[in-house]
């Protein structure tokens, strides 16, 4: 039995998206601006018959909460480099919003195209959209959605210099806007999670952020920034897939004691764009928290969008840990994409990262306010060949306010 709720939004964002699609086309003529909204519109209409064959969720809330993540080196004192990965920063919301908002939101016309982009994306995959009422079982009893809008950057060990530098890894810097889809088993033991990003390689926002902090800091300026990768701007993507599960093993142990709680999960993960990677990993916590496995993440900037979930009661402290390896491919922010840049460099086929750190939230008037300060993160190197070791570690905050469900 499905709802009329379904049936009534389906309608809502076919409408929206028409607008919205034909609305982009004629405030901005460039070429790329057409194709993004002549390919909303295509999604749009192969995935109208389908939507109604969902499962029926409760109506979710346009909007659930948001995120501020910061990721900075000098926030990992010990080895404050201002290298490598210099500096990530990101604001992400949850709920309705980032999947069907009404066209009068001008400046956020893309959180309509792309998530119906991701759609038509996850469709490929078995068990996301294939209409097929014998795979029901396998879809998830309900969805959460989420986007954010983050910029990284990445620079050389030598900062000084204004010309090409041509035996360590290239300035890069990335620009983007991703829409998640999270689909929950009906058990909840395992989650299936879908990303689409879109991007801008070499603008000057992140030159611009760092030459500001190294003068607040009284440090000699970044001169290198015209080497960047895509210097000028290029347009980018990627679309990716997480499976994560949280297996029984040990997970049962604590369940009745209210104070004490550990759970531990593993996960694999695709993408295919500006990265092409696999990686498989564990993550940890410990402590006390309500909180469900896939509405945190020790690293939720690098995993680019993540759920911000539900208010819940009481407290919640816990401290976590995490262990990923990756299969690399390729690297746009490290390879370039398809302009030729002035200096490039060979990634590496497998690296290591991971991070460890606590998290404390409470309630606030209704509203779960959490902060999470990831007191060490780390990746080994990542390119060919290097001078040195060049293994990176920084630190990250991340403040999270959570409304009711």
């Amino acid at each position: 039995m499905r709802t009329s709720w379904a049936k009534t939004r389906l309608h809502d964002r076919w409408d929206r998206a028409l607008v919205c699609c034909v609305s982009m086309g004629q405030l901005d003529q460039s070429r790329g601006m057409r194709i993004l909204a002549l390919a909303g519109l295509l999604t749009v209409v192969r995935l109208a018959p389908l939507t109604a064959l969902q499962p029926d969720t409760v109506d979710p809330r346009e909007f659930s909460g948001f995120t501020l993540m910061v990721e900075q080196d000098l926030l990992y004192p010990l080895k404050d480099e201002d290298r490598n990965y210099t500096m990530g920063v990101g604001l992400g919301f949850s709920g309705e919003l980032g999947y069907d908002v009404d066209p009068v939101f001008t400046p956020w016309r893309m959180t309509v195209v792309l998530p119906l982009i991701r759609e038509g994306l996850d469709r490929l995959v078995p068990g996301l959209y294939w209409p097929c009422r014998c795979l029901e079982r396998w879809v998830g009893e309900f969805d959460e959605h989420s986007w954010i809008f983050g910029a990284t950057a990445f620079t050389p060990h030598e900062l000084a210099s204004p010309d090409p530098i041509f035996d360590d890894r290239p300035y890069a810097s990335l620009v983007f806007l991703s829409t998640r889809r999270v689909h929950v088993d009906r058990k909840e033991i395992w989650t299936l999670s879908s990303d689409f990003t879109l991007g801008v390689l070499g603008l000057d926002i992140a030159e611009h952020v760092q030459t500001w902090i190294h003068r607040w800091r009284g440090a000699e300026p970044p001169l290198g920034w015209s080497n960047q990768i895509s210097e000028g701007g290029e347009l980018t993507a990627m679309y990716a897939l997480k499976y994560q599960r949280l297996p029984l093993l040990v997970n049962g142990w604590f369940d009745s004691d209210d104070w004490f709680q550990v759970q531990w999960t593993w996960h694999g993960l695709g993408q295919l764009g500006y990265y092409v990677a696999a990686e498989g990993g564990i993550s940890l916590r410990a402590g006390r928290f309500q909180s469900k496995f896939w509405q945190w993440a020790s690293n939720p900037l690098n995993s680019q969008n993540e759920a911000v979930g539900r208010p819940g009661e009481d407290l919640e402290v816990f401290v976590f840990g995490a262990l990923r390896a990756r299969g690399v491919h390729h690297n746009s922010l490290l390879e370039g994409q398809f302009r030729q840049s002035v200096v490039i460099a060979e990634a590496k086929p497998w690296i290591l990262e991971g991070e460890a750190g606590v998290t404390g939230s409470w309630l606030v008037r209704g509203r779960r306010v959490g902060l999470t300060w990831v007191a060490v993160a780390g990746r080994t190197r990542e390119f060919e060949p290097a001078s040195d070791p060049r293994r990176h570690w920084w630190g990250s905050l991340f403040a999270t306010v959570r409304f009711g469900s």
